[in-house]
């Protein structure tokens, strides 16, 4: 087989392999998008500023002299409410457009709260972000992510019914397959709760702000 065929079949295999994630890559690329926006415009709203300080006051709060059992469902049941709100989505003609507009948000936000804690709390605020923030926002992230997924998934398949040929046909196979696979991915989304609980727990001491 010579280069240039060579060449060709990985461009093909790159290709396919974008085709079949495409709903993955578009979630990724919308959550960097308003993890970056978050960090550039913290400053240039002042709602934002106070919103990022009281979420990081009530983060404080909720974990400083908390039991290990007490983080895990706080954490969870905050994370259960974003994936409710892309489990709705997904069950809607438009989800297709609202799942990647949340998961945006959700950037955005985290951006901000990373934004504030190094603006304020310089290098403290950067090992805090680094061993407290992110190895249970990444996990959370990864989840959602691959709910997001399974929401444009589902949402694309409630937009085809519109067209003449697929008119009548029966969704609930492909409905409860949706909310197996999204309540799989919910209950993993524990892990980040763990972790944070975790990390909460064995690490929050050394900070002091």
């Amino acid at each position: 087989m010579n280069r240039g065929t060579v060449v060709n079949l990985s461009g093909v295999r790159v290709l396919e392999i974008l085709k079949n994630n495409a709903y993955t890559l578009i979630s990724f690329l919308f959550l960097i998008l308003g993890v970056v926006c978050g960090l550039v415009m913290f400053n240039d709203f002042k709602w934002l500023t106070n919103f990022c300080e009281k979420f990081f006051a009530d983060f404080l709060n909720d974990r400083q002299n908390a039991g290990y059992i007490k983080i895990v469902i706080i954490s969870y049941f905050q994370h259960l409410l974003l994936f409710l709100a892309v489990f709705i989505f997904g069950t809607t003609l438009f989800g297709v457009v609202l799942v990647p507009v949340t998961l945006s948000f959700c950037g955005f936000f985290y951006g901000a709260a990373v934004a504030y804690l190094y603006s304020n709390f310089a290098l403290k605020g950067v090992a805090f972000n680094a061993v407290i923030f992110l190895p249970a926002v990444l996990l959370l992230l990864l989840f959602l992510i691959f709910a997001s997924k399974q929401a444009m998934t589902f949402s694309l398949n409630i937009a085809r019914l519109t067209l003449p040929d697929t008119l009548g046909e029966n969704l609930f196979i492909r409905f409860k397959t949706y909310s197996i696979n999204f309540l799989v991915l919910t209950l993993g989304a524990v892990s980040s709760s763990l972790v944070d609980a975790l990390t909460s727990i064995s690490l929050l001491k050394f900070f002091e702000f």
